[in-house]
C-alpha cells in the first residue's frame, strides 16, 4: 500500500498513521481504484498527507478534502 511506504519515516504516531490509512482507503474506494500500483494511488496518498499537515485531524474531513482535490 502506497501510503504506508510514505509514512514509514514519518514522525506521526500510530493513531495518526491509522487515520491517514483510513482516509486513503476510503478515498480510493470512492474513486473505484482497485490497482494499488496505479500512479493515482501515490498522488492520493501524498494529497492525504498534505491535508493532514495543514491541520486536518479527522478521517472524514481528510477523506472529504482528499476526494475533492484528487
Amino acid at each position: 500500500m502506497t501510503i504506508q511506504r510514505l509514512l514509514e519515516d514519518s514522525k506521526l504516531d500510530v493513531q495518526e498513521q491509522q487515520l491517514l490509512e483510513l482516509a486513503y482507503r476510503r478515498t480510493l474506494q470512492r474513486l473505484n481504484v482497485v490497482d494499488r500500483a496505479d500512479p493515482l494511488c501515490e498522488a492520493v496518498a501524498r494529497k492525504i498527507i498534505d491535508v493532514h499537515r495543514c491541520g486536518a485531524t479527522d478521517a472524514i474531513a481528510i477523506f472529504g478534502v482528499g476526494r475533492q482535490r484528487a
